[in-house]
């Protein structure tokens, strides 16, 4: 079976999954320190600092606004890194993408047929052969 990888896309979406992750741990952390803002710096004594007078006044719209977008944000990165990063797999020792696993599962094939993974914009695998073509859509499952 022959095998074409868009490796370049699968790259920049791994190295994307991981930025936005921890930009979002990130914005959780400054959330957290917002949150902490009232008890550092108490309202009886203004801070002649714009910037942590700001946060003095509004720290709870702050700190529930960066729990809502680092939430969003860290679920969004792991869903790329879920999709595209190497990792361990439950009972095997084997690091691997899903997309290699899934060529693994289907190497009895011979050269008749093609592995299309993340090369058209439609389908992310694709498998293409005498007896026409399939899509194949991959889910995550834990457990067996």
């Amino acid at each position: 079976m022959k095998i074409y990888r868009n490796t370049q896309e699968i790259a920049r979406k791994e190295k994307l999954g991981r930025r936005i992750t921890l930009t979002g741990l990130a914005i959780l952390f400054l959330g957290l320190l917002a949150s902490f803002t009232p008890t550092w710096f108490p309202p009886e004594t203004p801070s002649p600092n714009p910037l942590i007078r700001f946060v003095q006044l509004y720290w709870m719209y702050i700190s529930f606004g960066a729990l809502a977008i680092g939430f969003i944000a860290s679920n969004l990165g792991s869903y790329y890194i879920n999709r595209f990063a190497p990792r361990r797999w439950p009972g095997s020792n084997r690091i691997a993408r899903p997309d290699e696993l899934l060529a693994q599962g289907l190497k009895g094939f011979d050269d008749k047929y093609s592995l299309f993974l993340w090369r058209l914009p439609g389908a992310s695998y694709l498998l293409v052969g005498p007896p026409g073509i399939l899509v194949f859509i991959v889910r995550g499952a834990k457990g067996r």
